[in-house]
């Protein structure tokens, strides 16, 4: 990663702590180039694991989980989320991050993809006090 696409991702990582601050959800982003990519979706539930996104309060952590050589991707996500959010909004949302990945640069997909997923785990989820 150099130049350009050192600023692109630095973008992503503000999307990313911007969509947290706003809700108590936790959310990650993983992108690999790793080849061959069998099974996605699969890569996404075993990094959710170990990642431990399924310890959170109100069981909210998402993770999206991109290979860029083949462009596949998939979603990982707790029980609270996949129920307020519901089976037809992670199909909208997977439908629209692919039309974005064909039609734009990864960077840019992947920050309106998280934009979008911040604004409605906000509405759901709502960001907790902590005490600080």
């Amino acid at each position: 990663m150099s130049g350009a696409s050192d600023g692109l991702y630095l973008c992503l990582q503000k999307e990313i702590f911007h969509a947290e601050r706003a809700t108590s959800a936790q959310l990650w982003v993983v992108v690999t180039h790793r080849i061959p990519e069998r099974d996605p979706a699969r890569s996404a539930e075993t990094l959710f694991e170990s990642l431990a996104l399924t310890q959170t309060r109100h069981r909210n952590g998402v993770l999206l989980y991109l290979n860029l050589r083949t462009r596949r991707f998939a979603w990982a996500r707790d029980k609270g989320a996949q129920t307020a959010l519901g089976e037809s909004y992670w199909r909208e949302l997977s439908d629209s991050f692919r039309e974005d990945l064909l039609s734009t640069h990864h960077e840019l997909a992947l920050r309106m993809a998280v934009r979008t997923l911040g604004i409605s785990l906000a509405r759901h989820f709502p960001p907790e006090d902590n005490g600080l």
